[in-house]
């Protein structure tokens, strides 16, 4: 039996004759929790301290500790051993102790101990752990999982948003798995031989999630989260798995927005160091940067992507004056030249009316303004009744278009959108973050505060509370969709739907920037495998190609720049980079310069043949998505 004491001593008895047997000590708080493996050599206990260090124990001997792990940066507070899938080597060559002979026992003589002996005995108990792990749980709200032969760190397991409890590892048709149960009220289920299945698009967060933007790009449902670090992460909303990990590297970020473009989704940052980034979800790359205020130390403070796909806009307020909307190109990052740049306001979000894309802006006094975003006319004015506005949304319901907007006091007011007329007045009590869509096939407004845990379903038509769900963690920041609502609690992202459409959510349609190049038998002549030739690239990647195929020699950069010199250089640089990725060209001897490939000149022999060339020249003549002119 081991009894150990909060001053870091612990005891082993013999249950049999009641005698002390033997004594290990570390410093007070180091026995936090204990854990014993019986091995061919010995036993050894497996210690956790408040400290984060993990010990090991020659039990019959006691003494000073075999080894000790270190890692965690919270107390210990559960400990788990389990055979792991290895092999058990107990009689390895002990050449690490050069010059010691073996010490053999026999019945009549006992062996005396050696300082030599001792060392022996300590690697032979060492070695026998060979084939053991060991899971711990620490208060800082992770998991680790050891080599108890080397004491290497192999993996961490990283997703409570509280202290982890309790931990057991029971074995699954033969393999091990890992249950714990934390403070944050969940129970989670890990595979700990097959690290494929916690690290494959797995996407964590270190602190609370504090930013939320879900959108439809391109058929899929992405949703792009920020929470208060300096890492972008972009996930979809189907499956959760990672569309983005990408570290922005100005600042902590405050707001997140993402949307579609004609070269595919773009998703925007805001960080505290008052600066706009943009970047290309997949890849990290970033398309420009901005500063939206000019005065020092404004950071923005509210975020939202709208307009057309050929003319998408970010709007951002900035905290500069009270709070100013600033309006920005979204493929290039110019500011432009809309009605609403400047406006005094303290929310603002975009949304749909019908064919038009709208934004909805919140003022000071409580009032609501709708304006068409392309080209910027106002199109209707909402009054409060009066108090300062905290927040508003925008969404579509089963009885048409309706805004949301939460204020001060309590109460969110839902207006229907394209008649302006007032459906109903919500009393909900303390409310920053609002939300307004159909959940179940009715119209609900989604209400939730940083300070609470609870999300209100409130229906439109009757102003009743529809559902309520409560969640381990505060919430952080919420956004709805199409029936899709994404919150982040705590350092979690979850995603809810209505109970008979469970997802995915995702069209069956393969993005046109995901799609694979084309090879020689790809094409037949069907009008089908000729339409997807076309579909693989933008009008301007079509024009620069041909560009490229017209001439013999190989070319560069500068002489295609001179052929699109009302474009961006890089506007012109990323094409051909894009162009390269599927195969349409390749690089010659010399790698600054450029030639067609057998399928480049396949594309630009279908789209001549169709009259898409003519059509698409047409389109980059009055607009570029990557300049954003």
């Amino acid at each position: 039996m081991v009894i150990t004491t909060a001053d870091g001593v612990g005891q082993v008895w013999d249950l049999l004759d009641g005698k002390l047997t033997s004594v290990f000590e570390g410093p007070p708080g180091a026995v936090n929790t204990l854990t014993t493996l019986d091995t061919s050599r010995g036993s050894v206990a497996v210690t956790g301290g408040k400290d984060g260090t993990i010990r090991l124990w020659d039990l019959e001997r006691g003494g000073r500790p075999l080894r000790q792990l270190t890692g965690h940066l919270g107390a210990i507070t559960d400990l788990a051993v389990y055979d792991a899938p290895a092999r058990h080597k107990v009689d390895k060559p002990h050449s690490s102790f050069p010059g010691i002979q073996s010490v053999f026992h026999t019945p009549r003589v006992k062996p005396r101990i050696t300082p030599d002996s001792e060392g022996l005995r300590r690697s032979r108990l060492l070695d026998s752990l060979d084939g053991y792990a060991l899971l711990s749980a620490s208060a800082d709200r992770t998991l680790r999982e050891w080599s108890m032969a080397d004491g290497s760190l192999r993996q961490t397991f990283s997703a409570h948003t509280d202290l982890p409890r309790t931990i057991t590892v029971p074995h699954i048709s033969g393999n091990p798995v890992a249950v714990s149960a934390g403070q944050d009220n969940t129970a989670r289920v890990w595979a700990l031989n097959d690290r494929r299945v916690r690290t494959a698009g797995r996407v964590t967060y270190p602190i609370p999630v504090s930013s939320v933007a879900l959108s439809r790009v391109d058929g899929r449902l992405l949703i792009a989260t920020g929470c208060g670090d300096e890492r972008l992460r972009v996930v979809t909303a189907s499956d959760g798995m990672s569309e983005g990990n990408h570290l922005n590297g100005t600042g902590r970020i405050t707001a997140v927005g993402i949307g579609p473009t004609l070269e595919g989704p773009v998703a925007v940052i805001a960080t505290d160091d008052g600066k706009l980034t943009a970047r290309r979800p997949a890849t990290g790359e970033r398309l420009w940067q901005c500063t939206p205020c000019s005065t020092p130390d404004a950071p923005v403070t509210a975020l939202a992507v709208g307009g057309s796909r050929r003319r998408p806009l970010v709007l951002s307020i900035d905290s500069s004056g009270g709070g100013r909307l600033r309006v920005h190109s979204l493929t290039g990052g110019r500011p432009t030249h809309h009605p609403l740049q400047g406006l005094p306001c303290v929310a603002v979000t975009t949304g749909r009316i019908g064919r038009k894309t709208v934004a909805a802006i919140a003022h000071h006094d409580g009032l609501i303004e709708l304006w068409n975003l392309n080209p910027g006319a106002p199109r209707r004015s909402l009054s409060g009744g009066g108090g300062d506005a905290v927040s508003v949304a925008i969404g579509t319901t089963p009885i048409g278009p309706m805004v949301a907007a939460t204020y001060e006091d309590g109460r969110v007011r839902v207006w229907d959108a394209d008649t302006g007329r007032r459906r109903c007045l919500l009393t909900s009590g303390p409310a920053q973050m609002t939300a307004i869509g159909t959940s179940h096939g009715r119209p609900v407004v989604v209400t939730a505060d940083p300070s609470r845990t609870t999300l209100h379903f409130w229906d439109v038509e009757t102003g009743d509370i529809h559902t309520v769900v409560t969640l381990p963690e505060a919430i952080g920041a919420l956004s709805l969709t199409e029936g899709v609502l994404a919150v982040g609690y705590g350092r979690e992202l979850a995603v809810f739907s209505a109970s008979y459409d469970p997802g995915p959510w995702d069209d069956v349609k393969v993005p046109l920037a995901a799609s694979s190049p084309l090879h020689e038998g790809d094409i037949g002549g069907t009008e089908d495998n000729l339409e997807d030739i076309g579909g693989q690239m933008t009008p301007l990647e079509l024009s620069v190609l041909l560009h490229v195929c017209q001439g013999g020699e190989p070319v560069g950069v500068s002489e295609v720049h001179a052929a699109f010199r009302w474009h961006f250089r890089r506007c012109v640089k990323r094409q051909l980079r894009s162009l390269l990725q599927k195969e349409y060209v390749c690089r010659a001897e010399n790698p600054s310069l450029f030639l067609p490939t057998a399928e480049g000149r396949k594309a630009v022999a279908w789209a001549e043949h169709n009259g898409e060339l003519a059509k698409r020249r047409r389109k980059i003549g009055s607009h570029c998505a990557s300049c954003g002119i």
